[in-house]
């Protein structure tokens, strides 16, 4: 019971294990009759010579066996890659996202070094203004200069509730119309845009003018037409 063999079915393909000990057991079987053989010859022939003429028997056997199951295996992997060709693979494609990261790294530095150039010249510039703003207030405190554009702050109330609505009512607004107001950009802006709005008014008036010259010409003639008519 325990020799028999599972049969296949149609589209199953045999086992190589249950191969491999068929091939056993056709070797040992082979192995048995030389012992046979070598028994029934054993008074003709010395043990040492039956012994050689056994095991190299065994081996070229055993050699056949292995090399038949290794052009098998090799037939049957015919098309399919080798461990050594996946390897070959992933080598490389390792590499090459290797050199792209390579790439992206040495312009990642490229950037880096170039915005830490740019960080030293604002860290320069700015040091400069500091220098440039330290001097003019010792040329200021020298010659006891003050500005006359100095706008300050209104202070919170801290007192009295009742003066808190003026401080943000009064005192707010007139700071920022008067800091405004001291700006030079901005009073050129005003001028600038008066200038433009004067320009605009006397055109405008001009265009008028013009058009009810014109209206009250036509409105003459008009007169004088129905005039005649009536006439």
């Amino acid at each position: 019971m325990t020799n028999r063999k599972p049969t296949p079915l149609k589209d199953e393909k045999p086992d190589p294990i249950e191969e491999l000990q068929e091939q056993l057991a056709e070797l040992i079987a082979a192995v048995n009759s030389l012992a046979e053989k070598g028994n029934v010859t054993a008074e003709r022939q010395p043990d040492e010579r039956f012994q050689n003429i056994l095991s190299t028997a065994v081996v070229k056997a055993v050699q056949d066996l292995l090399e038949a199951r290794q052009r098998k295996f090799e037939e049957a992997d015919k098309g399919k890659m080798t461990i050594n060709e996946i390897l070959q693979e992933i080598l490389g494609q390792y590499d090459d996202i290797c050199g792209k990261a390579k790439g992206f790294y040495q312009i990642y530095q490229g950037a880096d070094a170039r915005f830490k150039h740019i960080d030293e010249n604002l860290q320069k510039i700015s040091g400069n203004q500091k220098i440039l703003y330290g001097m003019m207030k010792t040329v200021q405190q020298a010659h006891n200069i003050k500005p006359d554009n100095e706008c300050k702050r209104p202070t919170m109330p801290s007192g009295s509730y009742k003066q808190i609505p003026r401080y943000f009512f009064r005192d707010i607004p007139l700071y920022y119309l008067k800091w405004c107001w001291e700006s030079p950009s901005l009073r050129k802006f005003v001028v600038i845009c008066l200038i433009l709005a004067l320009v605009v008014s006397i055109g405008l008036n001009l265009f008028m003018a013009n058009d009810n010259a014109h209206l009250r010409k036509e409105v003459t003639s008009y007169e004088y037409i129905l005039r005649s008519r009536d006439k």
